[in-house]
């Protein structure tokens, strides 16, 4: 459930953090994406499958999902 007060896309974008930091869902890849043209402005970007998304509701019926 996303407190009131907080824009649905920012509630959602936390609750998938979170479930990163826990563990309960993971990145099987990841690509480098480069900002302009330097090598100094790569950064690593992970990629997740909408299947693992998809499994952790299932997975973790001890949280409150709605």
């Amino acid at each position: 459930m996303i407190p009131a007060g907080i824009p649905e896309p920012v509630g959602r974008r936390a609750g998938f953090d979170h479930m990163v930091r826990l563990g309960r869902l993971r990145s099987p890849q990841s690509i480098e994406v480069r900002l302009g043209t330097s090598r100094a402005g790569a950064v690593d970007v992970r990629l997740y499958t909408t299947a693992s998304v998809d499994a952790v509701i299932p997975a973790h019926p001890e949280a409150d999902w709605e």
